[in-house]
């Protein structure tokens, strides 16, 4: 498992947004973890 600042995960995580606030696409957010549960 990697580790990393949280200051710099959030810096990444705003960027991100913005960028897709941005663009204005459409976007589907998934739970990781429930899709592990639907592939079993």
């Amino acid at each position: 498992m990697k580790v990393e600042l949280v200051t710099n995960l959030k810096r990444q995580a705003t960027r991100i947004l913005a960028d897709l606030h941005d663009s204005k696409e459409p976007v589907l957010i998934t739970d990781h973890e429930a899709m592990n549960d639907l592939n079993s």
